[in-house]
């Protein structure tokens, strides 16, 4: 426990996104640390990639404009650093509708209510979908640009809007330096711009809409009762300028393996994120912190004589935050073999938020032996008590347990590991049974 609380720490002091200088030296501090234990190969594989980030220069801005051009109110954001990479740049100034959390049923609500969302800028919640399929439900209603605030006050909010995984530059290959790819990006990537903002900022704008009322269901309790535009006070305007630029950086994903004893061609994977926006002590904090963790204990257990199965394949991707780019990347770079070799993956990424209900999200093929396994942990809250048995006695039925696979944009899928059938969607967790010896086991 002294060990994870160490290193969340230490991985969280400061912001250290993808190609900076801090996650550089954290990829650079775990190779070190993965090599103090007894790991069978240690490496690093390196990918390139043009990622988006604010011109510090040039800062994205909101305004309120008046008649004859005038400037009305200048918004200053209380994060300069806070931007939706990928979006579009380019300056756009329209009326404002609020459209709820930006899903495809708020949209059908408004064209019933009569509220033209066409050329005009939205402005939404975060919840419920990526910030990716908001932009995308966005610009196809006619949306001319997005605005994502959150209904907590002064937190942060960060998010790509790429609907899809990996470097858009390079869709379907690998992105290894100096590698030749045919012309064309990624369809995904939308072509309105996109801008954070936060919850005061929502709220002033949200007070000069006029228009038809906002239904309660749409509203934060904390909300005052206002209008969905998309006229403002005044007749007033907003004008949104996003001035991001390009960069070309360096993604750093780290290995380390333990051999198989018995299937040694056969893999499972266990990822987590490294990068992040912020600190990101719940996310790439915590998920390092354990994976850290149970390569520690595997190999401590290797040393006592026991024998895994098949491989076992630790990762710390990099690039999580721009849409799993370190991680898909190596996916695209390696497919075949991973698709005849990979057995199982196992997400660590934001895998703990508290230690009062347990929840597995899996393929349902796995229920039964994850079941069998939370049978034989004990409950960390209380002794004597199984997880299973805690589970039942807060009567979570097995569906409250058991959880299907998020369709979140931005994690790897080992689920499926192919190009296609996911549509786009890479799928946190996954785990996959595989054919071996002509039986079916998900067991290491």
């Amino acid at each position: 426990g002294q060990q994870i609380e160490s290193t969340v720490r230490r991985l969280s002091r400061s912001p250290h996104p993808a190609g900076s200088s801090e996650n550089q030296k954290l990829a650079d501090d775990i190779l070190q640390q993965f090599r103090t234990y007894t790991l069978d190969h240690t490496w690093v594989e390196s990918h390139y990639a043009k990622l988006q980030f604010p011109d510090r220069t040039r800062p994205n801005r909101l305004q309120i404009i008046g008649a004859d051009n005038k400037l009305i109110e200048d918004f200053q954001f209380k994060d300069q650093d806070a931007y939706c990479p990928y979006s579009a740049v380019g300056s756009v100034k329209a009326g404002l509708v609020y459209v709820n959390y930006g899903r495809k049923e708020d949209f059908e609500s408004l064209r019933t209510w009569g509220v033209n969302v066409t050329d005009n800028l939205v402005i939404v919640k975060t919840g419920y979908i990526t910030f990716a399929e908001k932009v995308y439900n966005a610009e196809r209603a006619g949306a001319t640009g997005v605005l994502i605030f959150t209904d907590m006050l002064d937190a942060a909010v960060y998010g790509h809007v790429h609907l899809g995984t990996g470097d858009p530059e390079t869709p379907g290959f690998p992105s290894f330096n100096h590698t030749q790819f045919p012309p064309f990006k990624s369809s995904g990537l939308p072509k309105i711009p996109a801008q954070p903002i936060d919850k005061t900022t929502a709220l002033s704008l949200l007070s000069k809409l006029k228009g038809r009322e906002a239904p309660s269901d749409w509203r934060n309790p904390a909300f005052p009762s206002h209008d969905m535009g998309p006229i403002m006070t005044d007749g007033h305007v907003v004008q949104l300028e996003v001035n991001n630029l390009e960069r070309s950086v360096e993604l750093v994903n780290v290995f380390g393996s333990i051999t198989g004893r018995f299937e040694p061609e056969h893999y499972i994977v266990v990822g987590a994120q490294r990068d992040s926006w912020g600190p990101g002590a719940a996310k790439s904090g915590v998920g390092t912190a354990i994976l850290l963790e149970l390569m520690r204990s595997m190999t401590m257990m290797v040393q006592s004589g026991f024998q895994p199965r098949r491989s076992i394949l630790f990762v710390s991707w990099d690039g999580g935050d721009f849409g799993s780019i370190g991680a898909t990347e190596w996916l695209e770079g390696y497919l075949s073999m991973l698709h005849l070799k990979a057995a199982t993956y196992m997400s660590l990424d934001t895998p703990l938020l508290g230690d009062e209900k347990f929840v597995a999200k899996s393929s349902p093929m796995f229920r039964t032996l994850i079941e069998n396994i939370i049978k034989q942990v004990d409950n960390p809250r209380q002794s004597k008590q199984s997880i299973y048995e805690n589970a039942k006695s807060y009567g979570n039925r097995k569906s409250e347990v058991f959880a299907p696979l998020a369709m979140g944009y931005g994690q790897l899928c080992l689920h499926c590991l192919c190009r296609s059938s996911c549509a786009g969607v890479l799928i946190c967790g996954a785990i996959k049974p595989i054919q071996v010896s002509g039986h079916q086991d998900g067991h290491v």
